[in-house]
């Protein structure tokens, strides 16, 4: 299963989602896989195991807005996906390098388990300040972050 996050930029939306799903694990169809919550800046989407993603999603809808901050609801998605699918790695990169997903993929699923891949986009934009910022913060959480320039792509 994988988890699609999107974060407002303000001038932009940083998301990205394949839109393949797996039906009871064995048949794949394409479907629309991006959802926005009401009332926030948030969307979210996923493939593969469309049971524990409907799940997900029912506790996302559910979930108190108003008193989380970011670290408690990363801390409280993961417990709750912890219970039913173990997470590989997790890809951040922007919207434009969703037609080279295989590359990227390939690449993240050589990496250790819990890591994270980000490509960067080009210098100089709030998108890759942001994005760097975003690595920074998980490292000192403990991740292990790996960052690839977008160009590399391209």
């Amino acid at each position: 299963m994988t988890v699609i996050a999107a974060m407002d930029c303000g001038d932009y939306l940083l998301l990205a989602a394949d839109s393949e799903i797996s039906h009871d694990g064995e048949v794949r169809s394409f479907q629309k896989n991006l959802a926005v919550l009401d009332g926030t800046s948030i969307a979210w989407g996923f493939s593969g195991a469309e049971e524990l993603a409907l799940e997900f999603g029912h506790w996302l809808n559910a979930y108190s807005w108003t008193t989380a901050d970011w670290r408690k609801f990363k801390d409280d998605a993961a417990d709750e996906l912890s219970r039913g699918a173990r997470l590989d790695n997790v890809c951040l990169v922007p919207g434009n390098l969703l037609p080279y997903r295989e590359q990227y993929q390939e690449i993240a699923n050589g990496l250790p388990a819990g890591s994270v891949l980000i490509c960067l986009p080009p210098a100089e934009t709030r998108q890759r300040m942001v994005l760097e910022w975003v690595a920074s913060n998980l490292r000192a959480d403990g991740y292990r972050v790996t960052t690839l320039l977008a160009e590399r792509f391209a």
